[in-house]
């Protein structure tokens, strides 16, 4: 958990101190009178800069979090260990079987959601639950399971993210 918060405020920091550089770039202009002297002034120039960078997307940090998020759970929901009991813990004794029984459509539903966080503006925890209990409902996985599973899903990426 310490090193997934070092590799946020790195990821953070690295965009800052790119976006202040490409902001801040002063010349300083040598202007010319007919009397021959010269005088030096600094003016700031704004540039207008290009994001060269293809893993740039327009969701932001807090999308790319989610999306980190999302990546450690459906590894966890395979491997197990302290996200998938975190998520577990949300269930009752009949949802958790299920979801151990059917964690391929979770898994499935899961890569929807990190393919839907591209494009989402709105990365509230209530917004990821009922996407993502669409998304397992079109998985197959019955609205009795699908919604407390959803529910316990975006409550781990809300304590993953935080």
């Amino acid at each position: 958990m310490i090193l997934t918060g070092f590799f946020c405020f790195l990821v953070v920091f690295m965009m800052y101190v790119d976006s202040v550089n490409a902001m801040t770039n002063r010349s300083t202009i040598l202007l010319k009178e007919e009397s021959s002297d010269m005088y030096s002034i600094t003016i700031p120039i704004t540039q207008k800069s290009q994001i060269t960078q293809q893993d740039v997307h327009s969701y932001g940090i807090k999308g790319f979090l989610v999306k980190q998020a999302i990546k450690i759970i459906k590894i966890a929901t395979d491997k197990g260990g302290d996200v998938l009991n975190y998520i577990l813990k949300w269930l009752d004794k009949d949802t958790a079987k299920y979801f151990e029984n059917n964690k391929d459509k979770v898994v499935k539903s899961l890569d929807d959601l990190e393919n839907w966080v591209d494009d989402a503006s709105d990365l509230a925890q209530i917004t990821i639950k009922n996407k993502l209990n669409s998304l397992l409902m079109v998985a197959g996985v019955p609205g009795t399971y699908s919604l407390p599973i959803a529910d316990a899903i975006a409550r781990t990426i809300t304590w993953l993210v935080l």
